[in-house]
């Protein structure tokens, strides 16, 4: 899908915005519902992606130590393969 590459001109560019507040989901959420000739599928998927995108935000914001730790404990003993240099070169 063209939109989950930011490289091509098919993203929203609205993530600046709903990060400083200019806008908030809940009207990206009402645009949406105003705006006809979006496809059903396409409306659904987009308003998933803001949904994800905000919990993501909370859990970060509230969890800070999210940023090098696991939610679930459950993870930490999990081990790890490290990656080889060509596999980080075609990531």
């Amino acid at each position: 899908m063209a939109r989950d590459n930011p490289a091509m001109a098919a993203t929203s560019k609205l993530s600046p915005h709903l990060r400083f507040g200019e806008l908030s989901p809940f009207q990206v959420w009402a645009a949406l519902r105003q705006s006809p000739g979006i496809a059903a599928e396409d409306e659904r998927v987009f308003r998933s992606e803001v949904g994800w995108r905000e919990f993501c935000w909370h859990l970060l914001y509230h969890h800070p130590d999210l940023a090098d730790t696991n939610y679930r404990r459950d993870f930490d003993a999990f081990r790890w393969q490290p990656a080889s240099d060509s596999e980080l070169s075609v990531w």
